[in-house]
């Protein structure tokens, strides 16, 4: 089910929120590979704190919430990168 938002400005849009396209999908794939997770629960975990809900699916994220995935795996990888070994 897609969410619908009314933008009010100079023209009255509606937006609704989709499913990420396979492309959309294969961005935060090529982000969850970068960070060397061990599983899919580290996955689910990863999501979990970058959109704020449950996800067991990446196609199951909405498109309004692939930049906050991807800005969240982004700095998770700078901050794995200057992290002490």
């Amino acid at each position: 089910m897609a969410t619908k938002f009314l933008i009010r400005g100079h023209n009255r849009l509606v937006f609704q929120h989709q499913r990420l396209n396979a492309q959309q999908v294969e961005q935060v794939m090529a982000g969850l590979r970068a960070l060397h997770l061990s599983g899919a629960e580290e996955a689910r975990m990863v999501l979990l704190k970058a959109c704020g809900r449950r996800v067991t699916l990446v196609t199951e994220l909405y498109d309004v919430e692939l930049h906050k995935a991807l800005a969240y795996i982004a700095q998770e990888k700078r901050r794995r990168l200057l992290e002490p070994r």
